[in-house]
């Protein structure tokens, strides 16, 4: 992943992928991580992700309430857009401070859905249409889009993939970017919208390049682990305006966690991963795996060869919400086993890890908060545990090796130092 990583780095600057733009900012800049996860994918750096896209009527009705113009036009000053997932009450964990901060009275609410999966509040919106309509236009249309030579020059570095499949792939984003901006501008200057607070900026930059264009200040909530090798926040070798305005992270530990592109990064904490106050009462031989759906099937692998050394210890493997739908197809050497409990919404990754004496994962943000609420960290030798250099480099945690002898290595982690990744949220002026 790192050879993958720097690779893209080195390249895009060599074949100058920044230049080729749309209304004076970077394209690539909004293909870049698709791009990225799409290629790892094909080298099988990443595992393709096991998660399922849930269609039903519920589903249907929810995506076509952007038909509903009173809501959709209604003039707020502030345009939010949640995170895909909520919590068991409905609530994005991610943009509540803010909104409080600001006042809700005064946002309008927008999301896309989990894999089709909808867990909001009615007042959201839901734009998926936005993007299925895009896509489809996008699918018959591609021929009007002139070809990137950089990104010609720069796909040829690439061996082992379908280098065709990528150019289309790269004129079909291109005008998927192109279509969705025009449907943000006109709606933010038909809402009168002021200011715009997202997560996950970069599958949003349709959104921020509209914002940006009607001077719309825009805010980004920080939502999972930031580092150097993630593409979304890391730009070595190139500053400029396609970035949020600002970033709001959850301490100062984050802070320094990549080169970011031009924006003024301010730690603000947040209420939902902050866990100072908690009461955290550990059960003895508990360990929480913390899946996701590029790791799950290699955590799978590695639990299935330990499980006989384990008949002491009570497993929790927590999916991650991407993961629902699918479990039982996708996990079934796990559903044999008497003392693996698969967890979906039956607990929060917070209940587990307040009881739960150990974790093991690869890379998440969740393995942070488990950190901060005392779990003993394994951390697995696979790929994306680059995410994870400062943790181990801190003795935070340790690594484990699939020849590891697991008992041994549960024995050697010690209980991890205090640390603070998680501020509990607080503003001191005005943002």
């Amino acid at each position: 992943m790192k050879q993958l990583i720097n690779k893209i780095i080195v390249l895009e600057k060599k074949h100058n992928l920044f230049d080729f733009q749309f209304k004076n900012y970077s394209v690539w800049s909004s293909y870049r991580m698709y791009f990225y996860y799409f290629v790892a994918t094909d080298l099988k750096i990443l595992e393709k992700p096991v998660a399922g896209f849930k269609k039903d009527l519920n589903y249907i009705k929810k995506i076509i309430n952007i038909f509903n113009f009173r809501k959709l036009f209604e003039k707020k000053d502030i345009f939010v857009l949640e995170h895909s997932r909520s919590n068991r009450e409905k609530i994005d964990i991610y943009t509540y401070d803010i909104v409080n901060y600001y006042g809700e009275d005064k946002c309008g609410f927008f999301a896309f859905s989990n894999n089709g999966i909808v867990e909001k509040k009615d007042r959201v919106i839901i734009l998926d249409l936005i993007k299925i309509i895009s896509k489809i236009i996008s699918k018959f249309s591609q021929g009007l889009i002139v070809t990137d030579k950089n990104f010609k020059n720069f796909i040829n570095a690439f061996d082992g993939i379908e280098r065709n499949k990528y150019i289309t792939q790269y004129k079909r984003y291109t005008l998927e970017l192109k279509l969705q901006y025009y449907f943000y501008y006109f709606l933010l200057k038909i809402k009168k919208i002021k200011k715009v607070i997202l997560v996950v900026s970069y599958y949003n930059m349709p959104l921020i390049f509209a914002a940006k264009s009607l001077n719309i200040e825009v805010i980004e909530m920080q939502h999972g682990v930031v580092s150097k090798y993630h593409l979304g926040y890391h730009y070595p070798y190139y500053k400029t305006n396609f970035f949020p305005d600002k970033l709001l992270t959850f301490s100062r530990f984050w802070n320094g966690s990549a080169d970011y592109p031009e924006c003024k990064i301010i730690n603000v904490g947040n209420s939902f991963l902050y866990a100072k106050k908690q009461k955290i009462q550990k059960l003895k031989n508990t360990i929480l795996i913390i899946s996701q759906a590029t790791i799950g099937k290699k955590l799978e692998e590695f639990m299935v060869s330990n499980l006989d050394k384990l008949n002491q210890y009570k497993i929790f493997f927590k999916l991650h919400p991407n993961e629902f739908n699918n479990y039982k197809k996708n996990y079934q050497k796990l559903l044999k086993y008497e003392n693996v409990n698969i967890v979906s919404n039956e607990y929060s990754i917070h209940q587990l890890q307040n009881f739960c004496e150990y974790q093991i994962g690869i890379y998440s943000t969740a393995v942070y908060e488990g950190i901060e609420r005392r779990c003993r960290t394994l951390l697995l030798n696979e790929v994306g545990i680059e995410y994870m250099e400062q943790v181990i480099k801190n003795d935070y945690a340790i690594l484990i090796n699939y020849d590891d002898n697991i008992i041994e290595k549960l024995m050697e982690v010690k209980e991890p130092k205090n640390v603070t990744f998680f501020d509990k949220f607080f503003i001191k002026g005005k943002i």
